[in-house]
Protein backbone atom coordinates (compact mmCIF):
# COMPACT_ATOMS: atom_id res chain seq x y z
CA UNK A 1 0.00 0.00 0.00
CA UNK A 2 1.58 2.95 -1.09
CA UNK A 3 0.98 6.61 0.83
CA UNK A 4 1.19 10.12 -0.92
CA UNK A 5 1.45 12.96 1.72
CA UNK A 6 1.10 15.54 -1.24
CA UNK A 7 -1.99 14.19 -1.84
CA UNK A 8 -3.78 14.91 1.08
CA UNK A 9 -5.23 17.85 2.58
CA UNK A 10 -5.36 19.33 6.25
CA UNK A 11 -6.64 16.85 8.61
CA UNK A 12 -9.83 18.39 9.76
CA UNK A 13 -11.08 15.97 12.27
CA UNK A 14 -7.63 16.42 14.05
CA UNK A 15 -8.49 20.48 13.73
CA UNK A 16 -12.07 20.08 15.25
CA UNK A 17 -11.31 17.69 17.77
CA UNK A 18 -8.47 20.69 18.84
CA UNK A 19 -11.11 22.95 19.09
CA UNK A 20 -13.70 21.01 20.59
CA UNK A 21 -10.76 20.13 23.87
CA UNK A 22 -10.41 24.34 23.84
CA UNK A 23 -13.93 24.93 24.20
CA UNK A 24 -14.38 22.00 26.50
CA UNK A 25 -11.78 23.13 28.57
CA UNK A 26 -13.09 26.80 28.37
CA UNK A 27 -16.79 26.12 29.41
CA UNK A 28 -15.56 24.15 32.34
CA UNK A 29 -13.21 26.74 33.56
CA UNK A 30 -16.04 29.29 33.25
CA UNK A 31 -18.79 26.83 35.28
CA UNK A 32 -16.73 25.93 37.97
CA UNK A 33 -15.81 29.61 38.55
CA UNK A 34 -19.08 31.13 38.13
CA UNK A 35 -18.14 33.68 35.20
CA UNK A 36 -21.13 33.23 33.23
CA UNK A 37 -24.18 31.07 33.14
CA UNK A 38 -24.76 27.82 33.27
CA UNK A 39 -26.98 27.81 30.35
CA UNK A 40 -24.58 29.94 27.76
CA UNK A 41 -21.89 26.94 28.81
CA UNK A 42 -24.17 24.19 27.84
CA UNK A 43 -25.08 26.46 24.32
CA UNK A 44 -20.97 26.77 23.90
CA UNK A 45 -20.49 23.32 24.01
CA UNK A 46 -23.78 22.03 21.86
CA UNK A 47 -22.24 24.01 19.49
CA UNK A 48 -18.86 22.75 19.86
CA UNK A 49 -20.46 19.58 19.35
CA UNK A 50 -22.31 20.38 16.29
CA UNK A 51 -19.62 22.32 14.45
CA UNK A 52 -17.27 19.07 15.45
CA UNK A 53 -20.36 16.71 13.68
CA UNK A 54 -19.99 18.81 10.67
CA UNK A 55 -16.47 19.03 10.16
CA UNK A 56 -16.24 15.10 10.57
CA UNK A 57 -18.37 14.91 8.25
CA UNK A 58 -16.66 17.05 5.85
CA UNK A 59 -13.43 15.79 6.66
CA UNK A 60 -14.83 12.65 5.46
CA UNK A 61 -15.89 13.56 2.27
CA UNK A 62 -12.43 15.83 1.56
CA UNK A 63 -11.22 12.28 2.28
CA UNK A 64 -12.95 10.52 -0.39
CA UNK A 65 -12.56 12.84 -3.35
CA UNK A 66 -8.98 12.86 -2.24
CA UNK A 67 -9.15 9.29 -2.27
CA UNK A 68 -10.74 9.00 -5.55
CA UNK A 69 -7.98 11.63 -6.91
CA UNK A 70 -5.68 9.33 -6.05
CA UNK A 71 -7.42 6.58 -7.74
CA UNK A 72 -7.55 8.53 -11.17
CA UNK A 73 -3.70 9.00 -11.11
CA UNK A 74 -2.89 6.12 -10.44
CA UNK A 75 -5.56 4.62 -12.72
CA UNK A 76 -3.82 6.69 -15.18
CA UNK A 77 -0.61 5.20 -15.06
CA UNK A 78 -1.99 2.03 -14.66
CA UNK A 79 -3.36 2.12 -18.14
CA UNK A 80 -0.41 3.72 -19.56
CA UNK A 81 1.54 0.56 -18.33
CA UNK A 82 -1.10 -1.47 -19.76
CA UNK A 83 -0.46 0.11 -22.97
CA UNK A 84 3.21 -0.27 -23.21
CA UNK A 85 3.36 -3.86 -21.97
CA UNK A 86 0.68 -4.56 -24.43
CA UNK A 87 2.63 -3.74 -27.08
CA UNK A 88 5.11 -6.32 -26.38
CA UNK A 89 2.87 -9.04 -26.75
CA UNK A 90 3.85 -11.30 -23.75
CA UNK A 91 1.74 -11.80 -21.08
CA UNK A 92 4.23 -12.60 -18.38
CA UNK A 93 5.29 -9.09 -19.22
CA UNK A 94 1.87 -7.50 -19.12
CA UNK A 95 1.42 -9.91 -15.62
CA UNK A 96 4.54 -8.92 -14.26
CA UNK A 97 4.13 -4.77 -15.07
CA UNK A 98 0.36 -4.26 -13.94
CA UNK A 99 0.07 -6.93 -10.95
CA UNK A 100 2.29 -4.25 -8.75
CA UNK A 101 0.38 -1.42 -9.89
CA UNK A 102 -2.90 -2.48 -9.27
CA UNK A 103 -1.53 -3.77 -6.09
CA UNK A 104 -1.62 0.07 -5.15
CA UNK A 105 -4.88 1.02 -6.53
CA UNK A 106 -6.55 -1.58 -4.88
CA UNK A 107 -4.32 -0.82 -1.62
CA UNK A 108 -3.88 -4.56 -1.20
CA UNK A 109 -0.79 -6.62 -0.24
CA UNK A 110 -0.53 -8.98 -2.60
CA UNK A 111 -1.87 -10.55 -5.18
CA UNK A 112 -2.44 -13.31 -8.10
CA UNK A 113 -3.48 -13.97 -11.48
CA UNK A 114 -5.22 -17.37 -12.48
CA UNK A 115 -5.44 -17.51 -16.36
CA UNK A 116 -8.58 -19.88 -17.82
CA UNK A 117 -7.96 -23.04 -19.65
CA UNK A 118 -11.57 -23.26 -22.20
CA UNK A 119 -10.57 -26.62 -23.13
CA UNK A 120 -10.22 -28.34 -19.66
CA UNK A 121 -12.24 -25.84 -17.56
CA UNK A 122 -9.32 -24.93 -14.78
CA UNK A 123 -7.89 -21.95 -13.64
CA UNK A 124 -4.02 -22.28 -13.91
CA UNK A 125 -1.67 -19.68 -11.66
CA UNK A 126 0.12 -17.52 -13.85
CA UNK A 127 1.27 -14.99 -11.98
CA UNK A 128 1.66 -14.23 -7.97
CA UNK A 129 3.29 -11.35 -5.84
CA UNK A 130 3.07 -11.05 -2.34
CA UNK A 131 1.52 -14.36 -1.12
CA UNK A 132 3.34 -17.61 1.04
CA UNK A 133 4.18 -20.61 -0.77
CA UNK A 134 1.15 -21.87 0.10
CA UNK A 135 -0.63 -20.63 -3.09
CA UNK A 136 1.30 -22.84 -5.43
CA UNK A 137 -0.75 -25.86 -3.00
CA UNK A 138 -4.06 -24.71 -5.33
CA UNK A 139 -1.93 -24.26 -8.42
CA UNK A 140 -5.23 -25.04 -10.36
CA UNK A 141 -8.67 -24.46 -9.50
CA UNK A 142 -11.56 -26.03 -11.19
CA UNK A 143 -14.26 -23.26 -12.02
CA UNK A 144 -16.60 -23.31 -9.31
CA UNK A 145 -13.89 -24.07 -6.60
CA UNK A 146 -12.69 -22.32 -4.14
CA UNK A 147 -13.03 -18.53 -4.09
CA UNK A 148 -11.39 -17.99 -6.92
CA UNK A 149 -13.31 -20.76 -8.80
CA UNK A 150 -16.86 -19.39 -7.64
CA UNK A 151 -15.79 -15.84 -9.01
CA UNK A 152 -15.26 -17.40 -12.63
CA UNK A 153 -18.21 -19.06 -12.35
CA UNK A 154 -20.55 -16.37 -11.32
CA UNK A 155 -17.82 -13.67 -13.09
CA UNK A 156 -18.77 -10.86 -10.89
CA UNK A 157 -16.75 -8.61 -8.32
CA UNK A 158 -16.92 -10.46 -5.17
CA UNK A 159 -15.16 -8.58 -1.74
CA UNK A 160 -15.03 -11.57 0.85
CA UNK A 161 -14.44 -10.70 4.37
CA UNK A 162 -15.53 -13.85 6.17
CA UNK A 163 -11.64 -15.34 5.45
CA UNK A 164 -11.14 -19.21 6.23
CA UNK A 165 -8.46 -19.64 8.43
CA UNK A 166 -7.41 -22.58 6.16
CA UNK A 167 -7.55 -20.01 3.25
CA UNK A 168 -3.99 -20.20 0.99
CA UNK A 169 -3.86 -16.35 0.79
CA UNK A 170 -1.71 -16.31 2.87
CA UNK A 171 0.23 -12.75 3.33
CA UNK A 172 4.14 -12.33 4.12
CA UNK A 173 5.15 -9.56 6.39
CA UNK A 174 7.82 -8.54 8.21
CA UNK A 175 6.29 -9.72 11.17
CA UNK A 176 5.28 -13.34 9.57
CA UNK A 177 2.49 -14.72 7.92
CA UNK A 178 -1.11 -13.42 8.37
CA UNK A 179 -4.27 -14.18 7.41
CA UNK A 180 -6.01 -11.32 5.21
CA UNK A 181 -8.58 -9.25 6.98
CA UNK A 182 -10.23 -9.44 3.19
CA UNK A 183 -10.02 -10.35 -0.25
CA UNK A 184 -10.96 -9.01 -3.66
CA UNK A 185 -11.81 -11.71 -6.66
CA UNK A 186 -12.08 -9.90 -10.41
CA UNK A 187 -12.34 -12.09 -13.11
CA UNK A 188 -11.30 -11.03 -16.75
CA UNK A 189 -13.29 -11.18 -19.24
CA UNK A 190 -13.24 -10.05 -22.96
CA UNK A 191 -16.26 -10.02 -24.85
CA UNK A 192 -18.24 -12.45 -22.70
CA UNK A 193 -15.08 -14.72 -22.47
CA UNK A 194 -13.90 -15.60 -19.87
CA UNK A 195 -9.95 -14.81 -19.19
CA UNK A 196 -8.84 -15.68 -16.12
CA UNK A 197 -9.12 -14.25 -12.36
CA UNK A 198 -6.94 -12.12 -10.35
CA UNK A 199 -6.86 -12.17 -6.52
CA UNK A 200 -6.27 -9.49 -4.08
CA UNK A 201 -5.68 -9.87 -0.19
CA UNK A 202 -5.71 -6.79 1.80
CA UNK A 203 -5.22 -6.65 5.94
CA UNK A 204 -7.68 -3.92 5.15
CA UNK A 205 -11.01 -3.50 3.90
CA UNK A 206 -12.08 -2.53 0.61
CA UNK A 207 -14.59 0.02 -0.42
CA UNK A 208 -16.82 1.33 -3.29
CA UNK A 209 -13.79 3.45 -4.73
CA UNK A 210 -12.09 0.26 -4.81
CA UNK A 211 -14.69 -1.65 -6.58
CA UNK A 212 -15.10 1.59 -8.77
CA UNK A 213 -11.45 1.45 -9.56
CA UNK A 214 -11.04 -2.28 -10.42
CA UNK A 215 -14.20 -2.65 -12.31
CA UNK A 216 -12.82 0.20 -15.21
CA UNK A 217 -9.64 -1.49 -15.14
CA UNK A 218 -10.68 -4.96 -15.95
CA UNK A 219 -12.45 -4.24 -19.37
CA UNK A 220 -9.02 -2.80 -20.28
CA UNK A 221 -6.99 -5.58 -18.33
CA UNK A 222 -9.24 -8.05 -20.32
CA UNK A 223 -8.36 -6.78 -23.93
CA UNK A 224 -4.60 -6.62 -22.92
CA UNK A 225 -5.19 -10.15 -21.69
CA UNK A 226 -6.83 -11.46 -24.87
CA UNK A 227 -4.24 -9.76 -27.17
CA UNK A 228 -1.55 -11.24 -25.37
CA UNK A 229 -3.16 -14.68 -25.77
CA UNK A 230 -4.16 -14.10 -29.26
CA UNK A 231 -0.04 -13.07 -30.24
CA UNK A 232 1.02 -16.04 -28.29
CA UNK A 233 -1.66 -18.43 -30.40
CA UNK A 234 0.00 -17.27 -33.62
CA UNK A 235 3.23 -17.60 -32.50
CA UNK A 236 2.59 -21.04 -31.10
CA UNK A 237 1.09 -21.50 -35.07
CA UNK A 238 4.36 -20.06 -36.53
CA UNK A 239 6.42 -22.19 -34.95
CA UNK A 240 4.22 -25.38 -35.60
CA UNK A 241 4.11 -24.62 -39.35
CA UNK A 242 7.82 -23.77 -39.33
CA UNK A 243 8.35 -27.25 -37.89
CA UNK A 244 6.42 -28.74 -40.84
CA UNK A 245 7.60 -26.40 -43.31
CA UNK A 246 11.48 -28.20 -42.40
CA UNK A 247 9.93 -31.62 -41.84
CA UNK A 248 8.40 -31.19 -45.75
CA UNK A 249 11.04 -29.64 -46.79
CA UNK A 250 13.29 -32.69 -45.69
CA UNK A 251 11.05 -34.89 -47.00
CA UNK A 252 10.99 -33.08 -50.32
CA UNK A 253 14.72 -33.41 -50.16
CA UNK A 254 14.81 -37.02 -49.83
CA UNK A 255 12.56 -37.25 -52.55
CA UNK A 256 14.09 -35.32 -54.89
CA UNK A 257 17.42 -37.20 -54.33
CA UNK A 258 15.70 -40.41 -55.05
CA UNK A 259 13.84 -38.89 -58.23
CA UNK A 260 17.24 -37.53 -59.09
CA UNK A 261 19.03 -41.42 -58.47
CA UNK A 262 16.20 -42.97 -60.61
CA UNK A 263 16.69 -40.49 -63.62
CA UNK A 264 19.73 -40.85 -63.42
CA UNK A 265 19.59 -45.26 -63.35
CA UNK A 266 16.89 -44.66 -66.49
CA UNK A 267 19.14 -42.27 -68.55
CA UNK A 268 21.92 -44.80 -68.20
CA UNK A 269 19.58 -47.54 -68.98
CA UNK A 270 18.50 -45.21 -72.13
CA UNK A 271 21.68 -43.92 -72.91
CA UNK A 272 23.27 -46.80 -73.20
CA UNK A 273 20.35 -49.19 -75.44
CA UNK A 274 22.41 -49.68 -78.32
CA UNK A 275 20.79 -48.86 -81.80
CA UNK A 276 17.74 -47.21 -80.36
CA UNK A 277 17.02 -43.27 -80.71
CA UNK A 278 14.99 -42.32 -78.35
CA UNK A 279 13.98 -38.21 -77.76
CA UNK A 280 10.92 -37.01 -76.18
CA UNK A 281 9.49 -33.46 -77.32
CA UNK A 282 6.27 -31.63 -75.70
CA UNK A 283 2.83 -30.42 -77.70
CA UNK A 284 5.02 -27.83 -78.96
CA UNK A 285 7.95 -29.90 -80.67
CA UNK A 286 10.10 -29.22 -78.16
CA UNK A 287 13.04 -31.71 -77.09
CA UNK A 288 12.72 -32.01 -73.93
CA UNK A 289 15.03 -35.80 -74.04
CA UNK A 290 17.54 -36.67 -76.30
CA UNK A 291 19.55 -39.95 -75.90
CA UNK A 292 23.31 -40.80 -76.83
CA UNK A 293 21.75 -42.98 -79.26
CA UNK A 294 19.87 -40.23 -80.86
CA UNK A 295 23.07 -38.12 -81.22
CA UNK A 296 24.71 -40.97 -82.73
CA UNK A 297 22.08 -41.29 -85.33
CA UNK A 298 21.17 -37.61 -86.15
CA UNK A 299 24.37 -36.33 -85.38
CA UNK A 300 23.15 -33.34 -82.60
CA UNK A 301 24.41 -33.61 -79.28
CA UNK A 302 22.09 -33.84 -76.21
CA UNK A 303 23.08 -30.64 -74.54
CA UNK A 304 22.41 -28.83 -77.74
CA UNK A 305 19.33 -30.49 -78.59
CA UNK A 306 17.41 -30.45 -75.73
CA UNK A 307 15.47 -27.49 -75.29
CA UNK A 308 15.77 -26.78 -79.16
CA UNK A 309 12.78 -27.53 -81.69
CA UNK A 310 12.45 -30.86 -83.23
CA UNK A 311 13.15 -29.22 -86.44
CA UNK A 312 16.00 -27.23 -85.62
CA UNK A 313 17.68 -30.40 -84.09
CA UNK A 314 16.79 -33.03 -87.18
CA UNK A 315 17.96 -30.82 -90.30
CA UNK A 316 17.11 -33.30 -93.20
CA UNK A 317 13.65 -32.15 -93.97
CA UNK A 318 12.89 -35.51 -95.74
CA UNK A 319 13.23 -37.78 -92.09
CA UNK A 320 11.76 -34.68 -90.08
CA UNK A 321 8.38 -35.16 -91.78
CA UNK A 322 8.76 -39.38 -91.63
CA UNK A 323 8.86 -38.83 -88.04
CA UNK A 324 6.15 -36.18 -88.06
CA UNK A 325 3.88 -38.17 -90.21
CA UNK A 326 4.35 -41.06 -87.52
CA UNK A 327 3.61 -39.25 -84.68
CA UNK A 328 0.40 -37.68 -86.31
CA UNK A 329 -1.03 -41.55 -87.18
CA UNK A 330 -0.29 -42.13 -83.27
CA UNK A 331 -2.55 -39.67 -81.89
CA UNK A 332 -5.64 -41.21 -82.94
CA UNK A 333 -4.50 -44.55 -80.43
CA UNK A 334 -1.75 -42.96 -78.92
CA UNK A 335 0.51 -45.70 -80.56
CA UNK A 336 1.67 -46.08 -83.58
CA UNK A 337 4.42 -48.49 -84.97
CA UNK A 338 5.75 -48.84 -88.66
CA UNK A 339 8.98 -50.14 -90.12
CA UNK A 340 10.49 -48.15 -92.62
CA UNK A 341 13.47 -46.48 -94.06
CA UNK A 342 15.66 -43.68 -92.78
CA UNK A 343 18.64 -41.15 -92.89
CA UNK A 344 21.50 -40.71 -90.95
CA UNK A 345 23.71 -38.06 -90.36
CA UNK A 346 25.95 -38.85 -92.80
CA UNK A 347 23.44 -38.94 -95.22
CA UNK A 348 23.26 -43.07 -95.55
CA UNK A 349 20.05 -44.91 -95.68
CA UNK A 350 19.07 -47.57 -93.17
CA UNK A 351 15.72 -49.27 -92.10
CA UNK A 352 14.59 -48.72 -88.82
CA UNK A 353 11.50 -49.60 -86.52
CA UNK A 354 9.99 -46.62 -85.74
CA UNK A 355 7.55 -46.16 -82.43
CA UNK A 356 5.94 -43.22 -81.21
CA UNK A 357 3.56 -43.12 -78.12
CA UNK A 358 1.62 -40.06 -77.03
CA UNK A 359 1.44 -38.62 -73.10
CA UNK A 360 -1.74 -37.28 -72.25
CA UNK A 361 -2.53 -35.76 -68.69
CA UNK A 362 -5.39 -37.18 -66.21
CA UNK A 363 -7.65 -34.70 -68.20
CA UNK A 364 -7.02 -35.98 -71.73
CA UNK A 365 -4.66 -33.15 -72.54
CA UNK A 366 -2.24 -33.70 -74.90
CA UNK A 367 1.30 -33.18 -73.67
CA UNK A 368 3.84 -34.50 -76.08
CA UNK A 369 5.22 -37.67 -77.29
CA UNK A 370 8.23 -40.22 -76.99
CA UNK A 371 9.25 -41.52 -79.63
CA UNK A 372 11.93 -44.92 -80.01
CA UNK A 373 13.82 -45.17 -83.72
CA UNK A 374 15.57 -48.89 -83.65
CA UNK A 375 17.99 -49.62 -85.95
CA UNK A 376 17.27 -52.80 -87.84
CA UNK A 377 20.01 -52.74 -90.36
CA UNK A 378 22.25 -55.51 -87.87
CA UNK A 379 19.62 -57.97 -88.38
CA UNK A 380 19.90 -58.50 -92.05
CA UNK A 381 16.37 -57.31 -92.81
CA UNK A 382 15.82 -55.72 -96.29
CA UNK A 383 19.73 -55.51 -96.77
CA UNK A 384 18.90 -56.37 -100.16
CA UNK A 385 17.15 -53.16 -100.48
CA UNK A 386 19.86 -50.89 -99.38
CA UNK A 387 20.66 -48.60 -101.29
CA UNK A 388 17.46 -48.01 -103.12
CA UNK A 389 16.18 -44.35 -102.96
Amino acid sequence: MKFRIDKFKIDWVAVSFFLFVIFAIESIVLYFFDLVPHWFVSLQILLCCIIGIFLVLDSVKNHREIQRAFMNDERHELLRVINKAAADMELETLLADITPKLLEVTESMCGAFYLANASSDKLELKYSVGFSKNVFSEFDLSIGEGLVGVAANDKEIKIIRDVPEDTVFIVRTFLGKIKPRSILTVPISNQDALLGVYAFASIGDYNEVHLETINLLSFYIGSAINNCLTYEKIKRMSNELKFQNKLIQGLNEDLEQKISRRSMFLNGIIDNIPGHAIFVTDSEWQVLLWNTGAQDMFGCATSEAVGRQLKSVITDPAELEIIRACIRKAEDKLRYREEGWHTNKKGERFFAETSCFIRQSQKGDHLGTTTIIRDLTGFGRHTEDRGVK
